[in-house]
C-alpha cells in the first residue's frame, strides 16, 4: 500500500516535471545550468569559479557565479557542456528519474526483507544498534 502510494506520487511527479520541461527546457532547476556554466568556464579559463567569486566581490548568488562545488564535478560536466540545454535537461531529468526509481526499488527490497514496521522505525529513529 505504501509503495503503491510512493509509485503513484513518482508517476505524477514525472508527468508534472515532463510538462514543465517540455514547456521551457531552460527553466530546469538552478543546479544544472550552474554545472554546465562551470564546465564551460573551466574549459575557457582553467577554473570553474567565476572571477567575482575568486575575488570575493560576490554580492548575491546567481547561476553565473554560483558554482561553489569542487572542481572535479565541473570536470565531469565538461563533455556535457557542448550539448544544448534542450537536449541536456531531459537527460538530467531521466538521470534523476532513474535515481528515484532505484531508491524506490531498494526501499521495496528492504521492506520485503525486513518488514514495513522495522524499515519505518529505522527511517524515523535511526539504526537500532545505536550506530
Amino acid at each position: 500500500m505504501v509503495l503503491g502510494g510512493l509509485a503513484a506520487a513518482a508517476v505524477f511527479s514525472v508527468i508534472g516535471m515532463a510538462k514543465i520541461l517540455l514547456a521551457n527546457p531552460d527553466l530546469f532547476g538552478i543546479d544544472l545550468p550552474a554545472y554546465v556554466e562551470a564546465a564551460s568556464r573551466l574549459l575557457a579559463s582553467g577554473t570553474p569559479y567565476s572571477s567575482q567569486l575568486l575575488s570575493g566581490t560576490l554580492d548575491r548568488y546567481d547561476i553565473a557565479t554560483g558554482y561553489l562545488y569542487p572542481p572535479p564535478l565541473a570536470q565531469l560536466f565538461v563533455p556535457l557542456s557542448v550539448l544544448p540545454m534542450s537536449v541536456l535537461a531531459p537527460m538530467w531529468a531521466l538521470a534523476q528519474l532513474v535515481g528515484l526509481a532505484s531508491w524506490l526499488a531498494m526501499l521495496g527490497i528492504a521492506v520485503a526483507a525486513f518488514g514495513k514496521t522495522r524499515i519505518h522505525s529505522g527511517l524515523v529513529l535511526g539504526p537500532a544498534d545505536g550506530g
